[in-house]
């Protein structure tokens, strides 16, 4: 049986319809796909906030338009499209929204590579924990360097072998040898194994 996936970078609070335009208010509080609803969600704001809200109302002066124009001007919302692969946080499988992070959704969709492209000799579980590797000797050869000619501080992942480690544990200790060789070399077997 084919199921019915699609992906979307971001899911309605108000509907719970996965969205790729739409409103975001505070930064990420709150997503909300459609027109109508956004002005519903204003009204019940400004109801709440303006005890002169229905006699404003009355007169006029608080129409849909002029709603939209003071908050955002005032900075609680903006209208925005996501495009970037790297925006999708939900599938949608046969109408039922996963979120990035669950089980489902991984099995339906994966940043770095396209499922139609693993080689027949690879599986998914195999990548996986390939990925996962890799990942971790990512996290363990991270560390903040300072670039004079860019005046500031920049994180990065060495991606050269240092005996005592970037990162230390509670006992100053290194949690583990900064191995960047394994970095390139894992980048290297996912390559070839799962993507030639």
């Amino acid at each position: 049986m084919n199921q019915k996936v699609k992906l979307h970078p971001r899911k309605c609070d108000i509907t719970g319809e996965g969205m790729s335009s739409g409103y975001l208010i505070g930064e990420g509080a709150m997503y909300i796909k459609y027109d109508s609803d956004m002005i519903k969600h204003l009204r019940e704001i400004e109801k709440e906030n303006n005890p002169d809200y229905d006699n404003d109302v009355k007169e006029g002066r608080l129409t849909d338009d002029w709603l939209l124009t003071d908050y955002y001007k005032n900075d609680y919302y903006y209208y925005t499209d996501w495009e970037c692969p790297d925006d999708i946080q939900y599938v949608e499988v046969d109408g039922k929204m996963y979120e990035e992070g669950e089980p489902e959704y991984d099995k339906h969709f994966t940043h770095s590579w396209n499922k139609d492209e693993v080689t027949p000799d690879s599986n998914y579980e195999s990548l996986k924990t390939d990925v996962q590797r890799l990942i971790k000797y990512m996290e363990e050869n991270t560390t903040y360097l300072w670039r004079d000619d860019l005046e500031c501080t920049h994180e990065c992942v060495v991606l050269e072998d240092v005996e005592d480690g970037v990162k230390i544990d509670e006992d100053d200790e290194p949690t583990m040898a900064c191995t960047g060789s394994n970095v390139v070399t894992m980048i290297e077997e996912i390559k070839k194994t799962h993507l030639a």
